[in-house]
């Protein structure tokens, strides 16, 4: 049943992004709606998805400075090769905040629900196991753009690896939002095709 639903919510989530969000763009609200009933079916907890502050402290002191570490390199990259977008410090405020956002629900899709499912099933409860495979997951939803998926794959991995030991998703999310950002901010699109995915990435 757990891997029924993980691959029910992901044939939709791909659906959505190729196809249905052009014809019903609220697709999304009874999509959210299904995975919701289905924590609250299992008895699932704001505590046990990891929307509570803990873990928060000790995940922040564990993860952020490898963190730090590939921001500063992103930004250094983006200096030294002269491709550094142009703007604001308002407009960047502003989407750093929005990106964050984002980059909880991501998590939370990626950790709180497909993780947390693929651990219920037998033979994949392992961690590293449990955790590539929601990385490939996440990976595979950022198609076509080649370059979002190989950051989805190795972002996505260690992202579930932290979230099994610190239950999280604020950090993440943080985390998430940052490099979101600074990949939008700091790389080319002819790179990053303006972090497009889907439809939208052969169309742009």
């Amino acid at each position: 049943m757990p891997l029924l639903e993980v691959m029910a919510v992901f044939a939709a989530i791909m659906l959505d992004i190729w196809w249905i969000r052009f014809h019903w763009p609220h697709f999304w609200i009874p999509l959210l709606a299904f995975v919701v009933s289905t924590h609250i079916a299992r008895g699932e907890t704001l505590r046990s998805l990891g929307l509570t502050s803990a873990g928060f402290v000790a995940g922040l002191r564990a993860a952020w400075p490898y963190v730090t570490l590939a921001a500063g390199s992103l930004i250094l990259y983006g200096a030294l090769a002269g491709t550094l977008r142009p703007i604001s410090m308002q407009i960047a405020g502003k989407d750093l905040f929005l990106y964050c956002w984002w980059g909880l629900f991501q998590q939370y899709i990626l950790n709180g629900y497909f993780l947390n499912r693929i651990r219920q099933v037998r033979d994949f409860g392992e961690p590293h196991r449990a955790a590539l495979c929601a990385a490939i997951l996440f990976s595979l939803i950022h198609l076509p753009n080649y370059a979002l998926m190989i950051a989805a794959l190795v972002g996505g991995y260690a992202a579930a690896r932290v979230y099994l030991r610190y239950r999280n998703l604020f950090l993440l999310g943080l985390a998430h939002g940052l490099f979101g950002f600074l990949l939008f901010w700091t790389l080319p699109d002819s790179l990053t095709h303006h972090l497009y995915i889907g439809s939208r990435f052969l169309t742009w």
